[in-house]
């Protein structure tokens, strides 16, 4: 069977996307180009962004067609990530919810596709290695920056560590 390793969204201006994705991820893109971006999401998958107008075949889905989705540990660290995310004006079309795949909130990045953030189910939870959980929340949260974090979250506590505040400006 083939190796899943890539994500492709298409995007109006794959430099712009590269770097909302660097800033959301907390990791630079390993290829950035006028018509192509590349970043890591986890292990050896990548995201790949291209530019919608050099797509062949044409693209039928307009963006919000699908989704790329980010695994957190708990309900709290969805709620702590959507604050955030709210904060720095990404756009919520769903807020935080229980869904029968457990807690979740979906935000747009700039060409309106959409990006899901959940923390699975008790139903869903054991096929999904604790340290890929921990990995992509501890990115998720340390990179969307809010110097003016309340003193509760300073110290949230991220699958057994504590995340460092966010830094970084957005």
């Amino acid at each position: 069977m083939p190796k899943f390793n890539f994500v492709l969204l298409y995007v109006s201006d794959p430099m712009a996307s590269a770097a909302f994705y660097s800033k959301l991820l907390g990791c630079p893109p390993v290829e950035a180009s006028p018509t192509f971006a590349m970043l890591p999401l986890s292990g050896d998958v990548m995201l790949g962004l291209w530019l919608r107008r050099d797509v062949m075949p044409r693209p039928v889905a307009s963006p919000g067609g699908s989704e790329i989705a980010f695994a957190v540990a708990d309900a709290d660290a969805v709620r702590a990530t959507h604050h955030a995310w709210v904060h720095h004006r990404l756009g919520i079309v769903q807020p935080p919810t229980e869904m029968d795949f457990g807690h979740t909130f979906v935000a747009l990045d700039p060409d309106g596709n959409r990006i899901r953030v959940y923390a699975p189910g008790a139903a869903t939870a054991a096929p999904l290695k604790a340290s890929v959980l921990e990995e992509v929340q501890l990115r998720l949260v340390r990179n969307i920056p809010d110097r003016q974090r309340v003193a509760d979250e300073q110290n949230l506590f991220v699958g057994g560590a504590i995340a460092r505040p966010l830094r970084q400006a957005f």
